[in-house]
């Protein structure tokens, strides 16, 4: 008898945790699919000149995110943790890049520089499937060569030291997405090319970039959304792994 409660307790148990996984996954996955509408919904208010509804819409982007992580999985591990700081120094960033003035653009390279080293210390010491990035990744330490010997050329006054550094940190995370999936590394490529063009529209009076503000957001959006699906993805299977023990 007391083996049959305990048997009845134990598929109880079991149902609440696998209904309530499944509403989990059921938010997570909505949110998911909510970051491209608000995306596209904030792209076509750049386009359209809709200062009010870009501004509504953009620190949306990176909350969306966030959320979607957290309704990803069951506990608060360590990459979790250190993915939603990531994400919370990207919101900020997003923030300070909402105002105008030098000082809050300084203020937006700083949150996401930091954002960037979070997602290093992610890449690299929480998800990483190989000991160091393919030798294409060197892709990128060409682009970071060419970026800075572009942008000591121009006149960026004292904000030159903090964008270079900026340069050294993104392209850090870009090498070592690769070190991850291929999802999170598609979307270390597009964060990197979206502040490349960023860089590019700000510093560079040369270089004209047609509806450079559309692209810019649509790429740092995608860039964003593969790389939390893809730590989603990884945090999600190990859950699994774990409870098939």
């Amino acid at each position: 008898m007391l083996g049959r409660i305990a048997r009845v307790k134990a598929y109880d148990v079991t149902g609440v945790a696998l209904m309530t996984a499944v509403q989990r996954s059921g938010a997570a996955t909505a949110l998911f699919a909510a970051l491209p509408v608000v995306a596209l919904v904030h792209i076509i208010a750049l386009a359209s000149g809709q200062e009010w509804l870009s501004l509504l819409t953009k620190p949306f982007i990176m909350l969306v995110l966030a959320l979607a992580l957290v309704w990803s999985v069951r506990r608060l591990s360590a990459a979790a943790v250190t993915a939603l700081v990531a994400i919370l120094c990207s919101w900020l960033g997003d923030v300070a890049l909402m105002v105008p003035g030098e000082l809050a653009f300084g203020v937006g390279i700083l949150f996401f520089m930091l954002a960037q080293a979070g997602y290093v210390v992610l890449f690299v010491r929480h998800l990483r499937t190989r000991q160091r990035p393919p030798v294409w990744a060197l892709v990128y330490l060409v682009w970071l060569v060419a970026g800075i010997a572009l942008l000591s050329q121009q006149d960026m006054g004292a904000l030159y030291p903090a964008v270079i550094l900026y340069a050294a940190v993104i392209g850090a995370m870009a090498a070592s997405s690769t070190m991850t999936t291929p999802t999170i590394a598609v979307g270390g490529a597009l964060f990197l090319v979206s502040d490349s063009l960023i860089g590019l529209d700000r510093f560079v009076p040369a270089v004209t970039i047609w509806a450079a503000d559309e692209i810019i957001m649509a790429t740092y959006a995608a860039g964003q959304g593969l790389i939390v699906w893809g730590v989603a993805e990884v945090l999600r299977r190990r859950e699994r792994a774990v409870l098939a023990v």
